[in-house]
């Protein structure tokens, strides 16, 4: 049974959710403060299959308990509940490390389809019961599925559970074009906006420019999807 850690100072909307969620099968806990929320996170590693954050919770707010879950390389997919439909906030809630935001007030049904969503993400890099090995390779580029990791040359680049899957989907088709609604299914098992996925790329383009010898880079294909593709010479030349 999938386990969720729901971190919201806002117990009524909690009880409320406890309920659709172990309906559909997942067991939950509790924590209305952000210090005792990555306390448990800490404790076992591997406890959670999803971490619900409010962004205002008490001792420690959402966005820096978000900040040292990353910073403490606990790979479990995020959700963050924002108070107001603050697109800044979402931004950077994405650029930290979030696989999804969501802004209150929220539909029960909506936020369960979303943890479903996320909670089959980490299934398919950690299957349960089952001995992933091996690694992708391209150029010199390597993704490391179950350790959420990838290398260009000896630089290693952090990923969210969703930026593995997505980059996972573009490794299995280098050169060729992955469709948008293809690598939505692989990310969060479903479609989504393509503005959710659209952000996931950027993220992923940042991270690769910083790492100047890379051999492939993210294409946009208008209107279908994106690929990566080897750069050229002139591309080279280009990013000097």
């Amino acid at each position: 049974m999938n386990r969720i850690l729901f971190a919201d100072r806002d117990e009524r909307f909690y009880t409320k959710l406890n309920f659709a969620l172990h309906e559909a099968g997942f067991s939950t806990e509790f924590s209305s403060d952000g210090e005792d929320a990555f306390g448990r996170m800490m404790v076992d590693r591997t406890r959670f299959d999803v971490l619900v954050i409010d962004s205002n919770l008490p001792s420690m707010n959402g966005i820096e308990l978000l900040k040292r879950v990353r910073t403490a390389r606990l790979h479990v997919p995020i959700l963050m509940l924002n108070e107001m439909d603050d697109a800044m906030e979402r931004i950077l809630s994405l650029e930290l490390g979030a696989d999804d935001c969501v802004t209150k007030p929220v539909h029960v049904r909506e936020l369960v389809l979303r943890i479903q969503a996320l909670s089959q993400c980490r299934n398919r890099v950690n299957p349960p019961f089952a001995v992933q090995s091996g690694e992708l390779r391209l150029g010199n580029m390597r993704l490391r599925v179950e350790e959420r990791e990838c290398f260009i040359d000896r630089y290693e680049i952090g990923l969210t559970p969703v930026q593995v899957q997505v980059l996972k989907a573009l490794f299995q088709k280098p050169g060729s074009v992955v469709l948008r609604e293809a690598l939505m299914h692989a990310a969060w098992g479903k479609i989504v906006h393509h503005h959710l996925l659209a952000m996931q790329i950027s993220l992923l383009r940042q991270k690769f420019d910083t790492v100047t010898t890379r051999s492939h880079e993210i294409e946009t294909v208008h209107h279908r999807g994106y690929r990566l593709a080897k750069i050229t010479p002139s591309d080279e030349k280009s990013m000097v």
